[in-house]
């Protein structure tokens, strides 16, 4: 019998914070006259993925001013932003790959490793943004559920109260 290792979430962790510092350094060679505005790393329901999302002004404003309704959907959702998994795209897909291997082994407790996983994701935006000086929006996002009180406390914790109490109320208009 093969004994498999766990998935090492410290180093999980630090690949993360690698390959999303990269994503956005590429973002801004490769789109220098572009300012970023919002990061996001984001997984699925199902605890198979890691990504990224970055969000520009110029796109926020071109948004919201076509579409005012939605001003906080532009500013809160991942998948209306400007670039979603376009940078550091191979650091990404090998990151998701492990997460997949993990999360398809029979002797893995989904409901530990997804939370794990999640935790793992917001403690990397922590280190990521402690590195930046820059005024953006820092979000961590599970695409296709609904969001949870947990995600709600970690926006307060990325962006503070302002941003926070605002992430709330459009996260609680769906309800």
């Amino acid at each position: 019998m093969i004994i498999m290792d766990k998935l090492n979430f410290e180093n999980l962790k630090n690949e993360i914070i690698s390959a999303a510092i990269a994503a956005i350094n590429e973002m801004r060679t490769l789109h220098p006259s572009e300012k970023i505005i919002a990061f996001a790393l984001y997984s699925d329901e199902s605890a198979m993925t890691v990504s990224n999302a970055i969000n520009t002004l110029q796109h926020l404003q071109e948004c919201q001013k076509e579409d005012p309704e939605h001003e906080f959907d532009y500013k809160f959702a991942p998948a209306e932003w400007k670039y979603e998994a376009e940078f550091s795209t191979d650091a990404f897909a090998g990151i998701s790959g492990k997460v997949r291997s993990e999360v398809s082994k029979d002797e893995t407790d989904f409901c530990s490793f997804k939370k794990q996983l999640f935790q793992t994701c917001f403690g990397a935006l922590q280190e990521i943004k402690s590195s930046y000086k820059d005024d953006m929006l820092w979000l961590f996002a599970v695409s296709d559920s609904e969001i949870t009180q947990q995600q709600i406390g970690w926006e307060y914790a990325l962006n503070g109260d302002d941003t926070g109490k605002e992430f709330e109320e459009w996260a609680t208009s769906f309800s």
